[in-house]
C-alpha cells in the first residue's frame, strides 16, 4: 500500500521500509513497516508507526522517513526523521514545536513503538550518521541553506523561523527573506556548516580509512542539484568543516553505501536510474 517509498533499513536481522501510505481519513501519512530477515522465504512486514499530523508535507510527498538505529544515554530505537515542507513558506511553528510531529526526529520505541522527540527545527533530512553519541544530519534547506547539523537529543535546529536559505517565491511586497539569519541569537542550535547556494544535499556516510591513504577521517556527501559527490573532513569536535572536495559524478546522487570487503563506494544515481561505482583497484 506504499504510494511512495523514503527509506530502507536493515539493523541486524531486521528490515525496516518507510514511506507514504492514505490512512483512514484519505490523508498521506508517513509509515513504517518492519519484518524479520531471519527466514528470507517467510519476509512478513507489519506496520509499527504512521504519522498522526498529515500537514506536515507537500503533495506529492517524498521527504523524511530516513532511518538509523541509535543507542546511547538511555536511549535505545529506531531514529525516524519527519519533514516540514510549507505551501506557502510561512512561518508555522511546527518545527519547533513539542505538540507536532513535523519536523522532528523521532525515536520509536524497541518493545511498543511509541515515540519521543529526539531533535526538532528541521526541514528535510536525507541522510544520517550515527556512532555511538555522534549523530550527524544532512538537510534540505528552502532556496539556500542546505545544511550539516551535529544532533544533539532535545536540541532544537529551527526551521521554519531560522535558515541561511531564502523564499521560493517572493513578491513585491515581501521583503527579501523573513528568515533569521543566525541560529545562536534565536536560541537555535547552529549548523556545522551552510551550502549558499544550496546544493541539494542527501546521503551522508564515513569512509574507512583502509579505503585510501590519501582520504583519512573523510566523509563523503551526496548532492542532487549538483550532480556532486563531496569529500569532506570535519574538526574533531564536530564543530565545523575543514574543507570539501567536490567530485563531478554528473547524476542526481540519492543514496551512498559503502561496501568494505571490495572497497566499493555505491552510489543510486536518480536521472539514469542506474547504480555508480567508485573503487580503489591496487
Amino acid at each position: 500500500k506504499l504510494i511512495s517509498v523514503t527509506d530502507l533499513y536493515v539493523n541486524n536481522n531486521d528490515i525496516y521500509i518507510s514511506g507514504y501510505t492514505k490512512n483512514e481519513n484519505d490523508k498521506f501519512a508517513l509509515t513504517v513497516y518492519k519484518s524479520s530477515i531471519e527466514n528470507l522465504n517467510n519476509i512478513q512486514f507489519n506496520k509499527i508507526f504512521q504519522e498522526s499530523d498529515t500537514n506536515c508535507t507537500t503533495t506529492p510527498p517524498h521527504l523524511g522517513g530516513k532511518m538509523k538505529y541509535y543507542k546511547n544515554d538511555n536511549l535505545d530505537g529506531l531514529l525516524l526523521t519527519t519533514g516540514l515542507i510549507l505551501r506557502t513558506e510561512t512561518q508555522d511553528i511546527k518545527g519547533i514545536s513539542e505538540d507536532s510531529i513535523c519536523g522532528k526526529i523521532l525515536i520509536l520505541d524497541n518493545n511498543n513503538y511509541g515515540y519521543k522527540i529526539f531533535s526538532k527545527g528541521h526541514r528535510n533530512i536525507l541522510g544520517l550518521y550515527v556512532d555511538k553519541k555522534l549523530l550527524l544530519a544532512t538537510e534540505n534547506g528552502p532556496r539556500g541553506g542546505d545544511e550539516i547539523n551535529n544532533i544533539f537529543y532535545n536540541k532544537n535546529y529551527g526551521w521554519p523561523i531560522a535558515s541561511y536559505g531564502t523564499l521560493y517565491n517572493k513578491k513585491k511586497s515581501q521583503e527579501k527573506t523573513h528568515y533569521k539569519k543566525n541560529h545562536k541569537k534565536n536560541n537555535f542550535e547552529e549548523p556545522i556548516f551552510a551550502f549558499t547556494p544550496s546544493i541539494g544535499i542527501s546521503e551522508i556516510i564515513k569512509l574507512p580509512n583502509s579505503f585510501s591513504n590519501f582520504w583519512q577521517d573523510n566523509f563523503l556527501i551526496g548532492s542532487l542539484n549538483k550532480k556532486t559527490l563531496y569529500r569532506v573532513k570535519f574538526d574533531d569536535k564536530y564543530s565545523k568543516l575543514l574543507f570539501f572536495e567536490e567530485i563531478f559524478i554528473g547524476d542526481r546522487i540519492r543514496d551512498i553505501v559503502y561496501f568494505k570487503d571490495e572497497k566499493m563506494i555505491i552510489m543510486s544515481l536518480e536521472f539514469s536510474g542506474s547504480i555508480g561505482i567508485i573503487q580503489n583497484i591496487k
